[in-house]
């Protein structure tokens, strides 16, 4: 067997796993070694067969980390786990039993920075027949989402007005001149712009998140954001920016 040699999403199966700690701040990480057995076209939006190739990646998906105040809270690869081999999310002791060798999962690999480096790693994991690209409620789903978040109006409720009778001969209203050397703004900035501010946020905290969460978070809004991931705009990365600042401050 090779190892995986290409940035992409893949089908395959789980041929070891483990439940472990990260080596700095000790934090729980699901470690898995992944089978490709599928890479997706997303030009032909297709699975194509990568059986012949035999090809393995080790991933290591951090389940929690702690906030300024020391307590738990999940990373996005907690839930996804869940999702992808129907862990019940109660101890890790429950992970660690499970029999996951040969279950099928999909996973994303991406490049990434180490020590000046390029390599590839996991940083997301979905059930087998998960849906590709954004998920969004709809129907009932938001009904129950209004019903259980939906927040209480402040506004003020009034009277409604009567209608008045149109005049004869209306006028068409004047359009409001714009004022000279006003123009709107639109935000921009490079990846690697939007990435240094990212690590320079996080490397000021006072407890900054392990780099391979942030990444986490840095990755999913670009699959979030972005239009087409293979050509963000620089309007996009500022957008992205924002959202892993946004993450990074306030973990949820």
């Amino acid at each position: 067997m090779s190892a995986i040699d290409r940035a992409g999403l893949y089908k395959g199966e789980i041929k070891d796993f483990g439940v472990t700690q990260t080596r700095k701040a000790q934090l729980p990480q699901f470690v898995a070694t992944f089978l490709a057995t599928e890479l997706y076209n997303e030009a032909e939006e297709t699975w194509e067969d990568w059986t012949l190739y035999q090809q393995t990646i080790i991933g290591y998906l951090v389940l929690v980390t702690l906030n300024e105040q020391g307590i738990v809270v999940k990373c996005l690869n907690y839930d996804q786990i869940i999702e992808a081999v129907g862990w019940d999310g109660e101890t890790y002791s429950s992970l660690a039993m499970m029999d996951l060798k040969g279950k099928r999962v999909q996973f994303r690999v991406i490049e990434d920075t180490y020590n000046e480096n390029i390599i590839l790693k996991v940083n997301w994991i979905a059930a087998e027949d998960a849906d590709i690209g954004l998920r969004k409620l709809s129907g009932k789903d938001l009904t129950d989402l209004d019903a259980k978040f939906g927040l209480v109006s402040t506004k003020k409720k009034t009277a409604a007005t009567p209608k008045k009778k149109a005049a004869t001969t209306p006028k068409p209203p004047k359009a409001a001149v714009p004022k000279a050397g006003k123009k709107e703004s639109i935000e921009s900035c490079t990846e690697q712009e939007a990435y240094q501010v990212c690590i320079d946020a996080n490397a000021g905290l006072k407890d900054p998140l392990p780099g391979e969460i942030m990444d986490d978070y840095w990755v999913t809004n670009v699959t979030e954001i972005a239009a087409d991931t293979d050509n963000v705009t620089n309007e996009e990365w500022a957008k992205i920016r924002q959202a892993t600042l946004e993450n990074i401050e306030i973990p949820f």
